[in-house]
């Protein structure tokens, strides 16, 4: 990635009844060659992090690049392309953010994919600060959920 621009805290907060699984990270669109700061949110917890539902991840920490996406192909070509030493998951290897049913006791059921969701560097957020998604149930509109983001700079504007 050009130049050093230090990090950017992320918080995940699941709101929905099912858990989230996604490929997140950050990367800059018109660097082919860098490998995307990237972390992964997967059904199983011996593979990764877990987002279950009703729950929130701990504060994780990325690179600062142009932008930061969850679910998006052009981060997961990235990865693909840059990265083949790095595992993803199948169930996280696809783009979009997919919602599972984990109540039965039996094997997870996908009840949902929603498209990737991207943030832009100067345009929604700033490098240093705390990004915060939260998924949530959609109460309107086509898709049955919905990702909230919020941003918490690091210094105060005061």
């Amino acid at each position: 990635m050009a130049g050093g621009r230090g990090s950017v805290r992320v918080l995940f907060m699941n709101n929905t009844p099912d858990q989230v699984v996604f490929t997140a990270g950050t990367y800059d669109p018109a660097d082919e060659t860098s490998v995307p700061s990237a972390v992964q949110l997967v059904l199983n917890a011996t593979d990764g992090t877990t987002l279950a539902a009703h729950s929130r991840s701990g504060i994780g920490t990325l690179t600062c690049a142009r932008t930061v996406s969850l679910g998006s192909q052009k981060l997961l070509d990235l990865l693909a392309a840059n990265a083949p030493n790095i595992s993803i998951t199948p169930e996280a290897g696809v783009a979009g953010i997919t919602f599972y049913d984990t109540s039965g006791g039996g094997e997870p059921v996908s009840v949902a994919t929603i498209p990737a969701f991207d943030a832009r560097l100067g345009v929604d957020f700033p490098c240093g600060a705390l990004l915060i998604f939260r998924f949530e149930v959609n109460g309107v509109g086509d898709m049955p959920f919905r990702v909230d983001f919020e941003l918490i700079p690091a210094v105060s504007p005061r």
